[in-house]
């Protein structure tokens, strides 16, 4: 799969949630473990503890601080977060045209982990 393919598969899916995301911030899904993060705005610093989990920026870009290791992602970039994990983060990029969208699953689902590219 070209990173060209996955892009448009991503702005496809993004386009179709949009629609769903009528407030700032997390939103549950009615599917369990499964949680979308919308705002339109670059937000401040802020504690975070993260659970398990993998997360998919699907637009827009999140800065997280852990330790001293400030770590970016952005479209196309996932995060992998085996344990729970102290982090300061913040949205970045956002617009009210072109908002952060994020999907995570939640709870290190091991169907997904079998299907990341080896490191």
């Amino acid at each position: 799969m070209s990173d060209q393919y996955l892009a448009q598969r991503m702005a496809d899916l993004t386009q179709r949630l949009l629609p769903l995301l009528t407030k700032e911030d997390l939103t549950q899904t009615a599917i369990a473990d499964i949680s979308l993060m919308h705002r339109s705005n670059p937000s401040q610093a802020r504690p975070i503890i993260y659970r398990p989990a993998v997360c998919f920026m699907l637009q827009g870009a999140k800065e997280l601080l852990v330790g001293n290791t400030k770590v970016t992602y952005e479209q196309m970039n996932y995060l992998l977060i085996p344990v729970m994990l102290p982090v300061s983060g913040r949205v970045s990029q956002a617009s009210p045209d072109t908002p952060y969208v994020g999907l995570s699953f939640n709870g290190y689902p091991e169907f997904l982990v079998d299907k990341m590219p080896k490191m």
